[in-house]
């Protein structure tokens, strides 16, 4: 298997750190398994809105969860057919659990307005956009040659998912109705009624050529669609 030095050391760097085992099947499955994990977790309590305390606390745990596995899936090194082969079924779950959580995000719009979060959450879902971008663009990078190119045919139908949810979250359609709630102990998105008056600041994508374009999309079904694409590629 050919990689760089320096994927090679970070990789090495990584495993050392998180005590990551060296097969690649095994690095991604347990990449994409925390991420299910952080979906299903968050999906939950969009559906119990506004009956629950637990949604901000949720969505904090999911951006993390992707931030921290796109450094690992960064120093993951090159996949083969048979990683992508073994990943496939996992992958299918992770993009029906992101589809159903964004689609849930932009279908309680109105309950977010009613309680004063829609700024929040607006902010919220452009950096976790912004964030799953990074995310499916460490593991892109991974697959093997061609394979970027075969999932580009997908990305338009797959873009209006996520951005259904942004314009779902934003004026004039979802309109705070109330001062957003004050924060309970400390400010760092954990606690309080699903929300505080402190969104995150907006993250911006810089990138150009297919990064860009895939932050402008539904980064989990863009995914999804790589590891599809290579199925494809193979019959």
């Amino acid at each position: 298997m050919k990689f760089t030095v320096a994927i090679l050391a970070l990789a090495l760097q990584v495993a050392a750190e998180q005590h990551i085992v060296a097969r690649n099947a095994s690095v991604i499955s347990g990449l994409l398994s925390s991420t299910l994990t952080s979906l299903t977790i968050a999906d939950t309590q969009v559906k119990a809105y506004p009956g629950t305390h637990g949604l901000r606390g949720a969505n904090t745990n999911l951006y993390k969860t992707i931030k921290k596995n796109t450094k690992t899936a960064k120093a993951m090194p090159e996949l083969t057919f048979e990683d992508a082969k073994a990943i496939g079924a996992l992958s299918r779950r992770v993009s029906a659990a992101g589809d159903s959580y964004i689609k849930d995000l932009g279908a309680a719009a109105p309950h977010f307005a009613a309680a004063g979060v829609c700024t929040y959450l607006e902010h919220y879902t452009i950096n976790l956009s912004a964030a799953f971008g990074e995310f499916f663009t460490a593991i892109d990078a991974k697959f093997p040659a061609g394979v970027q190119v075969a999932a580009q045919g997908h990305f338009a139908e797959l873009s209006a998912l996520f951005l259904g949810a942004e314009k779902a979250l934003a004026p004039p359609n979802c309109v705070n109705q109330i001062e957003p709630p004050r924060m309970h102990g400390n400010h760092s998105g954990h606690g309080g009624h699903g929300a505080g008056h402190k969104p995150a600041p907006v993250v911006t994508a810089g990138a150009s050529g297919m990064a860009g374009l895939i932050s402008e999309l539904s980064p989990v079904a863009a995914l999804a669609a790589v590891v599809a694409a290579f199925f494809w590629s193979l019959e």
